[in-house]
């Protein structure tokens, strides 16, 4: 059960990482493009 439980925490933080990751270059890519369109 312990194994289980470790390896549901992993896949939580391989998870979390993922989402933060995916939303940090999602604002990244909108600033790029506001600033892009702010000095074209």
């Amino acid at each position: 059960m312990k194994h289980l439980l470790t390896n549901l925490n992993s896949n939580f933080q391989i998870l979390a990482i993922g989402s933060i990751l995916t939303s940090s270059t999602t604002s990244v890519s909108a600033t790029a493009l506001y600033i892009k369109n702010e000095l074209a």
